[in-house]
């Protein structure tokens, strides 16, 4: 369904409460290099009303800037329906992340703000959204300056949309119901629920666990996108070879920098650091399409440990190893697939 077309025909009369005659939001951008020269992904603030003209704004600032990546912050009282997702389409389309606040004294420093009505559809539209303990959300019910069939009708088709839209960014549709109970006065939406519905991820993305055909094997693989990277493990088994386990992580630039510094790897279960026997390797750690990529061979032993895991990762461990670099994904939903796969591939 087309939005703008949608929108744009109740626009005057079904938009989110917003003040009046709001001055126009401001768009600051902030940018930080790395010592090595690297630039580090770019902070837009924008600050006020979302208006109809802003997504157009921030479009051409981003181009005229050159800015491939960035956070875009949001402080706003809300504002038009139609322009808030089409700004939260803009950011999901551009690949960039969302958070609420102003701007601080520096990079990194943004101050706590807030985020109100339409302003939720345009966060929603980050990749990965972030809110500390201090974001006020602002919830309340788009309504109607008159009451009409029509309108009623309109109102009917308008919802269906926003709910669509919220499906698609990965945002849990109750969301709107909390609005349209929320009544015509603002509410405070709670960052913990915010969360639970997923507005809200902090850097996490949920994690999936699927079996998968690749070169005439079976696989179970586990994945997961976070801000730090992406981890992801595939199990295989075969008669000749037992059970595999490959792990691989994309840290972005720092993949590089972590094949040179691991000297010990270890699988990872609940949490717990279980070390690789000498030889468990099938095959020296790599790095294969932008992927630190490690094989083991897993034993019977560990292999029942991983039918009962609530989590499985992998780690590489630099000689310092109070730290590692890797992931854990947790089996949460998956339980019953990962236990049958890893007690299948045990009893061949």
């Amino acid at each position: 369904m087309n939005i703008k077309r949608l929108v744009s025909a109740f626009a005057l009369s079904s938009l989110f409460h917003a003040l009046a005659h709001a001055a126009e939001p401001t768009i600051q951008a902030v940018t930080f290099k790395h010592p090595d020269g690297r630039n580090a992904p770019a902070e837009i603030y924008i600050d006020g009303e979302i208006t109809p003209s802003l997504p157009r704004q921030l479009a051409s600032a981003l181009a005229s800037n050159k800015i491939e990546r960035a956070t875009i912050y949001i402080n706003s009282i809300g504002g038009d329906l139609q322009a808030g997702m089409e700004l939260g389409e803009f950011i999901r389309r551009s690949g960039f992340n969302t958070a609420i606040g102003r701007r601080g004294a520096a990079y990194g420093k943004a101050i706590p703000g807030s985020c109100q009505s339409a302003c939720l559809m345009t966060f929603a539209g980050g990749v990965y959204r972030f809110a500390d303990a201090n974001t006020f959300f602002g919830i309340h019910r788009f309504y109607s300056r008159s009451v009409s069939s029509h309108d009623l009708a309109l109102g009917q088709v308008v919802s269906a949309a926003i709910t669509g839209y919220l499906i698609r960014l990965g945002v849990s549709p109750t969301l709107f119901e909390r609005m349209v109970n929320a009544g015509s006065s603002p509410q405070k939406l709670p960052v913990e629920e915010a969360l639970r519905l997923n507005l809200v991820n902090n850097g996490v993305l949920p994690v999936s666990w699927e079996i998968i055909g690749r070169g005439g094997k079976v696989f179970l693989q586990g994945e997961q996108r976070t801000w730090n990277g992406t981890g992801r493990l595939l199990v295989s088994c075969s008669r000749s070879e037992g059970m595999s386990l490959t792990a691989q992580y994309d840290a972005d630039q720092n993949t590089g920098k972590i094949l040179r510094e691991a000297k010990h790897l270890s699988l990872r279960v609940d949490g717990t650091f279980i070390g690789l026997a000498a030889g468990a390797l099938a095959r020296p750690t790599s790095i294969e399409k932008g992927f630190l990529t490690s094989t083991y061979k897993v034993p019977r032993n560990v292999a029942s440990e991983l039918s009962q895991a609530r989590s499985i990762g992998f780690a590489w461990l630099p000689s310092e190893t109070s730290i590692f670099y890797g992931f854990d994904l947790p089996v949460s939903d998956s339980r019953d697939s990962v236990y049958s796969f890893v007690n299948h591939c045990s009893e061949r």
